[in-house]
């Protein structure tokens, strides 16, 4: 009997290693100074911290950039799929295993540009009757709408989002506290848009998808603990 029980836990042990052979499909977006990809390594952040947490896991993986909807819906769809910088929020709660965090509460706001001062909401009500932009399938998107904002102008990528702004095709945008590094990236004056309106905050977090096993979740969120407890991880802001 013995010999049977073990020869049945090899064949699962060998089950289990075959069957995650190809290791984790790690899928990021270019957002700074969380990821992003430059000379051809992705860098960031919260890609050393993902980076160093699965390889302490020896958990093979590769890592690719995506314009942010094709990312989620990735890691929707997919086995095997980690996705990060992925912001935690209860309308994203039940669509993936949440694994780590990996950094401190962002907060999210309305921005104008500083010329157009009449445009001074005290909150989302009043908001509403002007043109909001945001990006595509974003944390700051779907928050919109589950507060009863339907007419959003999307923009598949952040940088898209700023353009319309300063083109005045809308007249605010939702973004992060630092979105005043991505305006400067995207060619603008970063001293012209101002924030007019705080909304809410949410956690940057490193998951899974949903069929992904929960046997590599518990590994990687050991790995992860372990690092921090090593002081190997620090999260900043």
């Amino acid at each position: 009997m013995k010999k049977i029980i073990g020869g049945l836990m090899l064949l699962f042990f060998i089950f289990s290693a075959s069957a995650f052979a190809t290791g984790l499909k790690v899928v990021t977006e270019n957002w700074k100074p969380y990821n992003y990809e430059e000379n051809g390594e992705i860098k960031g952040a919260s890609t050393k911290i993902v980076k160093a947490a699965l390889d302490n896991a020896q958990i093979p993986y590769s890592i690719k950039t995506y314009q942010w909807t094709e990312a989620y819906n990735v890691a929707q769809k997919e086995k095997n799929v980690l996705i990060y910088t992925i912001n935690r929020t209860p309308q994203r709660e039940n669509l993936f295993k949440w694994a780590s965090p990996l950094g401190k509460d962002i907060q999210y706001s309305l921005y104008r540009l500083k010329k157009n001062d009449d445009i001074t909401p005290t909150a989302l009500g009043e908001a509403k009757k002007y043109k909001i932009g945001s990006k595509k399938n974003s944390a700051e998107h779907i928050w919109l709408m589950s507060q009863g904002v339907a007419d959003v102008v999307t923009s598949v990528e952040l940088e898209g989002n700023i353009k319309k702004l300063f083109n005045g095709e809308v007249d605010l945008i939702i973004g992060a506290s630092n979105i005043i590094t991505t305006i400067k990236k995207a060619g603008f004056d970063s001293d012209e848009a101002v924030a007019v309106l705080p909304l809410f905050q949410t956690t940057p977090y490193m998951a899974l998808s949903l069929s992904t096993s929960d046997e590599v979740l518990k590994k990687i969120q050991q790995s992860y603990d372990d690092l921090v407890k090593d002081n190997k991880i620090k999260i900043e802001k």
